[in-house]
């Protein structure tokens, strides 16, 4: 009960900013402290009504989007709010990559992570890598059907989320091995499901209502991307067994 409000807050106590510099002000449900990282608001927490300071990937790939020089008209805010960036793949890829060629990889591993270098790092409908990378990065981070649990930060990543760097942290894996035993599992599980391991984002994760079925671009904002979308998994049955 002691979480739950029974007064208002004045107003006068809540964080404000007036004409922020760069002139922007953005959150992605996180905490009030870099609606405009230019200048933050104290990151000392003074605000004891609102969690601890914290900026999430895709509240970063925000402010990379918005938060330079260049000036915005209201057409290139929405071209950018489309972006199918996927900011996790820019922190961790060059770690996993590095850690599957340490082990001299082989046949269908071999392939996959050359396929991983050509990819471009975003969720776009037609782009091949990022299923397999979104694969592996559940696996790597223990998440394991139907329990949703997720491995700590400290767990996933060489350098955890800080007020000191919030821009550029997270980064790197921490446990090289691990990944590497992942994303072996991650090849052979895509082409399990997928029928390839180097399938196309869209031939995955696609818009389904009526007689509608199209591919789509974005993913998950804990992957990083700002053009946040949800899916559901969809398991299709057949009278001789299943297919996942």
């Amino acid at each position: 009960m002691r979480d739950v409000w029974t007064r208002y807050v004045p107003f006068e106590s809540l964080p404000q900013m007036l004409n922020p510099r760069g002139g922007y002000l953005q959150n992605e449900n996180d905490s009030p402290h870099y609606a405009n990282v230019r200048a933050p608001v104290d990151t000392s927490n003074a605000y004891p009504n609102f969690e601890k300071p914290d900026l999430s990937l895709r509240g970063q790939l925000a402010i990379e989007l918005i938060g330079g020089d260049d000036k915005l008209s209201l057409e290139d805010v929405v071209r950018l709010k489309h972006s199918y960036r996927m900011l996790l793949a820019d922190r961790v890829k060059t770690d996993l990559i590095a850690a599957v060629k340490s082990k001299e990889p082989a046949g269908d591993v071999a392939a996959a992570i050359a396929l991983l270098e050509r990819w471009d790092n975003t969720a776009a409908p037609e782009s091949k890598g990022a299923t397999l990378f979104e694969l592996w990065w559940a696996h790597y981070s223990g998440i394991r059907p139907p329990d949703r649990t997720v491995l700590p930060d400290e767990k996933r990543f060489a350098k955890v989320w800080t007020a000191a760097d919030p821009l550029k942290t997270p980064r790197g894996l921490a446990d090289p091995a691990r990944a590497v035993e992942s994303f072996t599992w991650a090849v052979t599980e895509t082409a399990r499901r997928y029928g390839s391991w180097d399938v196309a984002w869209g031939d995955v994760h696609r818009v389904r209502r009526g007689s509608v079925d199209v591919p789509v671009g974005g993913c998950a904002s804990s992957l990083g991307c700002f053009r946040a979308l949800a899916f559901t998994r969809e398991i299709r049955r057949k009278a001789c067994g299943q297919r996942r």
